[in-house]
Formats: structure tokens, C-alpha cells, sequence
């Protein structure tokens, strides 16, 4: 069975899967890019505020926006966002 970690039901893990990881993505790395994306648009990409959000997503302690995440630096920059 393959892991559904950092999530606790198979439900959590298939929601993640179909709507924010990018491939086979697993949540660290989902972690870095909705940090370390979103940051790079400000020059703080490599700051010691990007390791500790992404900690903080990482530890799901910290949850970015729906509507952001699964789309962070996947989509060219000058995409327009949709209405919210």
C-alpha cells in the first residue's frame, strides 16, 4: 500500500494528490513550492522566513490558500489570476 504521509486518512492523501501535488509530487516538495515560488517574486526565495514557512507547511502547521498552492511556479508569471 503505497504511504498517504504526512496525512492521516486516505481520503486527505487522494484530495491532496488530485488538487495540489503536481505529478507525482509528494508534500515536501509541495511544501518548497508553494514557499519558495511565491517568495522568489519578492527576492526572498533563499531567507530564513521562506525555511521557516516552508517548515511550517511541511509540518501542516501553516496551510497556504486553496487557490494559490496548487498552482505555484507551475503557470507562466504573467498568467492572469482568477476572480475570487
Amino acid at each position: 500500500m503505497p504511504s498517504i504521509a504526512p496525512f492521516d486518512a486516505p481520503f486527505a492523501h487522494g484530495i491532496y494528490k488530485d488538487k495540489y501535488a503536481n505529478g507525482n509530487e509528494e508534500w515536501h516538495e509541495t511544501a518548497f513550492r508553494a514557499t519558495h515560488y511565491p517568495l522568489a517574486a519578492i527576492g526572498m526565495e533563499h531567507s530564513p522566513e521562506a525555511g521557516l514557512i516552508e517548515h511550517l507547511i511541511r509540518e501542516r502547521m501553516f496551510l497556504p490558500g486553496g487557490g494559490d498552492a496548487p498552482g505555484d511556479g507551475l503557470r507562466p508569471v504573467d498568467a492572469p489570476e482568477p476572480c475570487r
